[in-house]
């Protein structure tokens, strides 16, 4: 995971947008509107075939850090997925977990069972994310 300034952001950004054929398709005015007046962002891009890791990752970002936004980009590469993440981010939303933004891409590339995922964490607030980074580091999305 990488923390980032606004100005590390806006690169990042640019460099997904700019290659985004081997990244992860991303709609540029929700990531503006996402990363509006926020003091902290955090950016993970992953690529695994747990969900149940995901969801912990999420919830660490939104319960312990006090995230007070979430951005979340999926790629995958079969159509069942489409229905487990979706299914997994409305329940998550019902149990008042903060996702302000997701979305679903195809790509050929990527094993059937694995799942592509772009996580952006952002706070209104100055924090430092060294706990979640190490999470992430040490039980990968």
């Amino acid at each position: 995971m990488k923390i980032l300034s606004k100005n590390e952001f806006r690169i990042e950004l640019g460099k997904i947008l700019t290659y985004g054929s081997n990244d992860i398709t991303i709609n540029t005015e929700d990531v503006e509107a996402f990363a509006k007046d926020k003091d902290s962002i955090a950016m993970c891009i992953v690529e695994d075939s747990s969900f149940h890791t995901l969801q912990e990752a999420i919830k660490l970002a939104t319960l312990n850090f006090e995230a007070d936004s979430i951005l979340v980009y999926f790629k995958v590469n079969d159509k069942k997925q489409i229905m487990e993440l979706s299914e997994m981010i409305h329940r998550m939303i019902d149990n008042n977990l903060l996702i302000s933004i997701f979305g679903v891409s195809f790509d050929d590339n990527i094993s059937e069972n694995d799942v592509k995922t772009t996580l952006f964490i952002s706070s209104s607030k100055k924090q430092n994310f060294n706990y979640l980074n190490n999470y992430i580091v040490e039980e990968p999305i």
